[in-house]
């Protein structure tokens, strides 16, 4: 009977310390807005049911150059502004892009927090194209996926010693950087193993919190995202501004779809064969390249604020993806 009650004794410890050992910590999805708030409004909530909405108020440029023939940019092309600054994703940090062109972290970043609040992951600079889609987006989803669940088992992420944490970019907050003598991010380090920083957020109620305060305690996959919430500044080959235009309000994609439809079923109840045939050949043949009209400070038409729009949130669906 001894030895039938010390068994069970032992096992009841096991089982215990087994149910530490694999509690799990809760993992948060929270998105910030960054830009221009007006901008934010038109997001499809509904389609990101995971994730929790919040507004950093915060000015953004967004540059870009015409290219030359032979030579570096006058300027970094890139984001500026307080918030990709401070969280490391603005045109100094660039990762793989030389100084003579590209548009880093074109479409936002997605960090990793560990429940200590420090950055176990920054998603890397490069873009996501027809050449590389399936295989750089797969790692980086498997990435983010495997990285917020080893936070969530306990893992902390490593500590990047204080006298190493040092914003590369030299220029006052918002203004261009040079390229001639500018430091840049080559490794795509970003802000790994800093804790992260403290930025004045709205939450979806218009209330005021902070960054550090809404990810301390817990384990996060962070998404900084904006759409189009920028003043998009263009320059010519001497980086002198030819054009600057504060970015339009976008559409989502399903309104701009459920829009067409209205469109299309109005032309079939009237009999306009010519006309159903249209749109479908248009929608079939016709690309957009609606950040070649942004870049320009071109007015957007309703198709290529959809096409924008569904851009500008693939972190947001890659987030949504992972969560669910």
């Amino acid at each position: 009977m001894k030895k039938v009650l010390s068994l069970m004794w032992t096992l009841s410890i096991c089982f215990l310390m087994a149910g530490t050992v694999n509690a799990k910590e809760e993992v948060q999805y929270i998105a910030v807005h960054f830009g221009d708030p007006a901008n934010a409004e038109v997001i499809d909530k509904e389609a990101f049911s995971a994730i929790k909405f919040y507004i950093a108020e915060s000015e953004l440029v967004a540059y870009s150059e015409e290219q030359k023939l032979i030579g570096n940019p006058t300027y970094l092309e890139g984001w500026y502004g307080s918030v990709p600054e401070k969280m490391g994703f603005c045109a100094n940090y660039r990762g793989e892009y030389s100084k003579s062109k590209g548009f880093p972290y074109a479409k936002g970043v997605v960090f990793v927090l560990d429940k200590n609040g420090t950055v176990a992951y920054q998603l890397p600079p490069q873009r996501f194209n027809p050449d590389n889609y399936s295989d750089l987006y797969d790692a980086i989803y498997n990435d983010i996926k495997s990285t917020a669940r080893k936070m969530s088992r306990g893992k902390e992420a490593k500590v990047l010693k204080e006298k190493k944490r040092e914003y590369i970019k030299s220029s006052p907050v918002g203004e261009l950087e040079t390229t001639k003598g500018a430091d840049i991010d080559k490794k795509g380090e970003g802000i790994t193993g800093w804790p992260v920083p403290a930025i004045d957020l709205k939450d979806e109620n218009g209330n005021a919190v902070n960054l550090k305060d809404i990810t301390d305690g817990k384990v996060t996959v962070l998404v900084f995202y904006t759409l189009n919430g920028a003043k998009w500044l263009r320059g010519d080959t001497d980086g002198n501004i030819i054009s600057e235009k504060q970015g339009e309000k976008l559409m989502p994609h399903t309104k701009y779809a459920e829009q067409k439809g209205e469109e299309f079923d109005k032309k079939a109840g009237e009999g306009d064969l010519g006309g159903m045939l249209g749109m479908a050949a248009k929608e079939k043949f016709s690309s957009v390249d609606a950040m070649t009209s942004i870049r320009k400070g071109e007015e957007l038409s309703d198709r290529e604020k959809a096409a924008a729009y569904k851009r500008f949130v693939q972190h947001l669906e890659m987030v949504q993806g992972i969560a669910e």
